[in-house]
């Protein structure tokens, strides 16, 4: 079983719409203490995704 998070097959329009998603006003996003934007929210998804497969 690979350590990724399973974004394999995850297109970049489909992420970038996740990314933009998550950031919305009212999304949990917007509660962390410093400002997030979407492109921070999509490289550290694709961040993840890349570490989990270096470990396997």
């Amino acid at each position: 079983m690979g350590a990724e998070i399973g974004c394999g097959d995850l297109s970049q329009e489909m992420l970038s719409k996740v990314a933009i998603r998550a950031t919305l006003p009212g999304e949990w996003m917007k509660k962390e203490p410093f400002p997030v934007d979407w492109k921070m929210v999509e490289r550290a998804i694709r961040d993840a995704n890349a570490a989990g497969l270096a470990l396997a």
